[in-house]
């Protein structure tokens, strides 16, 4: 039931997110806040299912497994529009591609479960999808906004 659950969380999350990372090349930053904040909302708004699914994947192989696909495409799309900001001169060489993606990647993930599950340390609601976009615009282009 967890699974199922999940699984429709991160699919809704998705569908919001659309092609924001093929618009990066239009706007920077507003590409990677409409690609974050469809999981911020999502989650937010499925804080249950998201902390369940979290804590779950420690003890569940199957959980575990959805967990692990879920992140690999993520880690997958976000290599992807890095190495398309580098190809268009937007975003400097530096670390590979899939590193940078991963921890970035890594980064939400904590930071989502942190907030939304009432963990401490953690980021405010209200200041988490900013500092996220702008975390990735410093580790993708070298600057931060705001």
């Amino acid at each position: 039931m967890l699974l199922a659950l999940f699984d429709r969380v991160v699919e809704e999350a998705r569908s919001n997110c659309g092609d924001a990372l093929q618009r990066l090349a239009e706007d920077e930053e507003q590409g990677w806040r409409d690609a974050i904040s469809p999981f911020c909302s999502t989650f937010s708004s499925h804080r249950a299912i998201t902390s369940a699914a979290a804590a779950t994947q420690y003890t569940s192989a199957a959980v575990r497994d959805l967990w692990s696909q879920v992140m690999e495409q993520f880690v997958v799309e976000v290599t992807e529009a890095i190495e398309s900001e580098r190809r268009r001169g937007a975003a400097p060489d530096g670390i590979p591609a899939r590193d940078l993606a991963t921890v970035l990647n890594s980064m939400v993930e904590r930071s989502l479960i942190s907030t939304f599950s009432g963990q401490t340390p953690a980021v405010p609601e209200e200041h988490l999808l900013d500092t996220l976009v702008s975390v990735f615009l410093g580790a993708i282009y070298g600057r931060a906004q705001g």
